[in-house]
């Protein structure tokens, strides 16, 4: 038997139906409801059935969160606020049992538990202090628990062992894990107890996905930091736990707002999802050293409801195209690679390249228009991967980032004459485009020899050596970018050998003030660096 309601202001079509034991699917169809969203206080409501829960009903399968908002605003609510928590949709789908509560399991995706802040079991704890308040309240987990519930997620996939939100709350509470109710990340992996010894690292605009796709391939899920109400990007809305790769590039992650899984697609060094809430990564994220890696079968589906016990990383994707004759930028590389060194290419966020240096492909200026340069260079550059693969081998510098440089540089040799010398620059030498003028002694074999490549490397190297001499307070990317600089306009005066910049801010655009002239087009080094994390994706 159906009943007729009156929607009270801060009701959510999520909360009625936990209440009338009916989905919100339900709710919606019996009431014509376009978009469950728009719900506003005064509406009727028909509920098919108004029967009310039964009982043994587990309460995660229905439970929703609220999104970190104010309750007043139910006017602007997003269609993830209104989803239930996904059930498994599979049998053999593993599951983390709740200490508390040995009647209630939670299902896995890619091995990492599926938590939802909202749940009832926790979703009026106070953050950053003891006892309880309304779960409605700013400082409620149900409001604000992202994320101690996505670092929940992550270690205890990590761990083999079921910690919740409720048990990352009262931990952080008793370790001063709290800052008001702003979580202290490097805290997290204490909850542990060391059995086994789990580190966490807060990366502050570093969590490229080249680092994601590092982390993610070790077995290590990974807590990511997105935005979709406000601009500061330092400081995230949301926080949600990645947990694999798809086969067509997109990325798998558990989002605790509705304890559901999602789907995010890479734009330029962002991820972005493809559906419901309009999230956007900036580089902020938590990643975690020790612990268990996460295993399992590779995963050709792009769905991101798939539940499954395990699995971290796709397969890669043969294709190289999109339909309609669009480069597929996120297609993964296919067949064996040697690729070397590469890991310190997540360590920096880039800007990419400026629109001088991306027009020359009709391309758009930063990380995206590097990427574009980079896959319309790829084939030729595959004909040199091996030695470029060997030579960095021997140098200890990053593959992709030597093809990087040849892509910059003479387009992979397609630029380059029949003699090995540049189109537009008579000067440039060979596929690494070594200046004859300013540097004769290392004209070496022919232009795409491996001789030619080791001169280059080893004067990128030499680079590097006096960029740690000069800054040795700089991380070991942002000298690695130093060296990358230097590549293109030298290391400077032999007096003043740190004339190319005094900050890796410095390191492309100069600073006149201090006559420290900008590398070509502005953006050498962050041009290059895009690069190579693209090409080491492509397995160089």
């Amino acid at each position: 038997m159906s009943q007729t309601l009156s929607i009270r202001r801060g009701d959510t079509l999520s909360a009625l139906a936990r209440q009338h034991g009916t989905t919100v699917d339900a709710l919606a169809k019996a009431n014509n409801l376009k978009d469950p969203n728009k719900i506003l206080a005064g509406q009727k409501l028909v509920v098919p059935g108004g029967a009310s829960r039964p009982q043994g009903t587990t309460a995660q399968t229905t439970q929703t969160t609220q999104q970190p908002t104010r309750q007043e605003q139910t006017s602007s609510r997003t269609a993830d606020v209104f989803t239930p928590a996904q059930t498994p949709t599979t049998k053999s789908a593993q599951t983390f049992q709740d200490p508390v509560r040995a009647d209630k399991r939670y299902p896995t995706k890619d091995g990492v538990p599926l938590y939802n802040q909202g749940d009832s079991d926790w979703e009026n704890r106070r953050l950053g202090g003891a006892g309880t308040v309304d779960a409605k309240s700013r400082n409620s987990v149900q409001s604000q628990g992202c994320a101690i519930s996505s670092t929940a997620m992550a270690l205890s996939a990590l761990s083999g062992r079921t910690i919740t939100p409720r048990e990352m709350d009262a931990y952080l509470d008793k370790s001063g894990g709290y800052s008001g109710n702003a979580v202290n990340f490097e805290k997290t992996g204490g909850v542990t107890g060391n059995d086994p010894r789990i580190t966490a690292k807060r990366e502050r605009g570093t969590m490229s996905p080249a680092l994601i796709d590092q982390n993610l391939a070790a077995g290590k899920p990974v807590v990511l930091g997105v935005n979709y109400r406000t601009k500061d990007t330092a400081h995230p809305d949301h926080w949600i736990t990645i947990t694999g790769k798809n086969a067509d590039g997109t990325y798998r992650a558990n989002d605790p707002n509705g304890g559901k899984p999602i789907t995010l697609r890479r734009e330029g060094n962002s991820l972005v999802a493809t559906s419901g809430n309009p999230y956007r990564s900036y580089g902020q994220g938590v990643t975690f050293t020790g612990g268990k890696p996460v295993r399992a079968a590779p995963q050709s589906s792009t769905s991101g409801d798939t539940f499954a016990s395990g699995g971290v990383t796709g397969k890669p994707n043969p294709a190289t195209a999109k339909a309609g004759g669009q480069v597929n930028l996120d297609a993964k590389q296919t067949g064996p690679t040697n690729a070397v060194n590469n890991d310190i290419l997540g360590k920096v966020k880039t800007m990419g390249a400026s629109a001088a240096t991306a027009k020359q492909d009709k391309a758009p200026a930063g990380v995206e228009g590097s990427r574009k340069m980079a896959e319309n260079d790829r084939s030729r550059l595959e004909k040199h991967k091996a030695t470029l693969q060997k030579v960095a081998k021997e140098t200890g510098l990053p593959s992709a980032l030597l093809a990087a440089i040849a892509s910059r540089e003479s387009r992979g040799g397609g630029a380059l004459k029949s003699d090995g010398t540049a189109r537009y620059d008579p000067n440039g030498y060979g596929l690494m485009q070594i200046d004859k003028k300013q540097n004769p002694q290392l004209i070496k074999g022919g232009p795409y020899s491996e001789e030619h490549i080791r001169e280059a490397a080893n004067l990128l190297k030499r680079n590097l050596d006096t960029m740690k001499k000069v800054h040795p307070d700089w991380s070991e990317a942002d000298q690695l970018r130093g060296a990358v600089s230097a590549y293109n306009r030298g290391v400077g005066e032999k007096s003043r050998p740190g004339v190319y910049g005094n900050t890796p801010d410095e390191m492309d655009r100069g600073n006149k003030a201090r006559g420290i002239h900008a590398s070509t087009g502005g953006d050498y080094s962050a041009d290059v660096w895009a690069r190579a994390q693209y090409l080491s994706e492509k397995g160089f």
